[in-house]
């Protein structure tokens, strides 16, 4: 599956970039015309506005703030579907890895309850299975194991999520939580802390608890495991690349090609 962020679509798309124009975001969008895509420099309002027109495909971030970039995408997400919950994806090919790993919410909740987690998890299975994944397996991310509500709350939602499928509430996801993140990521972690669970060692997807943990476990990734990576969020009309401006160029292409696989 390592080819995901290989676009094989003749597509091209018209792409606005929210930037001003630093020599990052002229390499990304050389980057764009070399792929035949359409790329326009443009403000983050006038992005959005011509995202609310449908003058453009998708918009990327070329250098805005992350965070604004984010919220002003959930935004026009929300006036579109007022009951839309957007999510950041991460998508993730790791090195000597088949498997792909997927990441959520890194990008727009900051710390979501479980209504907003039962929607981030859709995004992701989503992703998931547009990226070929039959039926994937989501581990709800914890710092421990035992559900604790007065301490770590978030123990709670993952326990619930885990119910929740367990009696087929939640369909297409084999979810399983709360599991700290060696469970996840480890078989033999699960064996030595005594944890049976089909998600130990097979996770597709990490659920985190909340937007810090998740950034933090998309980091680490990237800079200590040398992983790459591509980025959307979803919950509006169409999918929209998300990218940090420190990140590549090749980064920002796997992201538009993720977003192109979801539209």
């Amino acid at each position: 599956m390592s080819d995901v962020f290989e676009n094989k679509s003749e597509k091209k798309f018209k792409v606005a970039v929210s930037s001003p124009l630093n020599e990052p975001s002229r390499r990304f969008i050389d980057d764009l015309f070399e792929a035949g895509h359409s790329a326009f420099p443009m403000s983050l309002e006038g992005s959005i506005e011509a995202l609310e027109k449908e003058e453009v495909d998708f918009v990327v971030n070329g250098g805005t703030d992350s965070e604004l970039f984010a919220s002003s995408i959930a935004q026009w997400a929300k006036r579109k579907n007022p009951k839309a919950v957007s999510s950041g994806i991460a998508v993730f090919v790791r090195k000597n890895e088949e498997r792909l790993l997927f990441v959520s919410d890194g990008a727009v909740n900051l710390e979501p309850g479980l209504v907003e987690k039962l929607s981030i998890l859709e995004n992701a299975v989503k992703v998931a299975t547009a990226c070929g994944l039959e039926k994937p397996y989501a581990a709800a991310i914890a710092a421990v194991e035992k559900v604790d509500p007065v301490h770590q709350p978030a123990t709670v939602d993952a326990a619930v999520l885990a119910k929740m499928c367990q009696i087929g509430q939640i369909k297409k996801v084999v979810v399983d939580g709360p599991l700290a993140l060696d469970i996840a990521m480890s078989m033999h972690a699960g064996e030595i802390k005594g944890i049976n669970s089909p998600v130990a060692g097979n996770t597709d997807i990490l659920l985190a608890p909340d937007l810090e943990s998740a950034r933090l476990m998309e980091e680490t990734l990237i800079y200590c495991a040398g992983a790459r990576v591509g980025r959307i969020i979803l919950g509006g009309p169409s999918p929209i690349p998300f990218n940090h401006p420190f990140d590549s160029a090749e980064s920002r292409l796997n992201s538009l090609s993720l977003a192109s696989l979801l539209s």
